[in-house]
Order: structure tokens, then sequence, then C-alpha cells
């Protein structure tokens, strides 16, 4: 069944979206404390900004689909 392949999917990317997210904060926190490393500090930032950009694309990602369904609005609980 496609549709449930696809659903399968999207739930896949979605775990994957959060859990990236974590692994954002941890390069995050480790190019701010390695100053005292240039090269290491220089090439954690880059991954940094490069996983920024790709968690970014993974939220736009949704956010399209969510408003191409009719679901942009605000969730509720």
């Amino acid at each position: 069944n496609v549709r449930s392949r696809e659903l399968s999917m999207t739930g896949t990317l979605r775990v994957f979206h959060v859990w990236f997210g974590y692994a954002y904060a941890v390069l995050v926190l480790a190019s701010q404390t390695s100053f005292a490393w240039p090269l290491a500090h220089h090439v954690l930032t880059m991954l940094m900004y490069l996983a920024l950009a790709a968690h970014v694309g993974i939220g736009i990602h949704y956010a399209r689909r969510r408003r191409a369904a009719g679901l942009g609005g605000l969730r509720r609980s």
C-alpha cells in the first residue's frame, strides 16, 4: 500500500528530525567549548551551521506539508 508506506516514511523522517535536533544541540555545545583548539573549533562550527541548515530544511518541509493538507494553523493538544 503506497499510502501506508508514505506515512511510515514520514514518521521515520519526523523521528529523525527530533533526534537530529538533539545532535545539533550537542554540536552547538561542542563548537562553543572548543576555542582552545582552533582547527577543532572551525570544523565543529562548520558542522554546526550545516546541521542547522539541514534541520531548518526538514522543518520547512513539514510546514509545507501541513499547509498543503490544510493543517497550517496552531496545534492544539
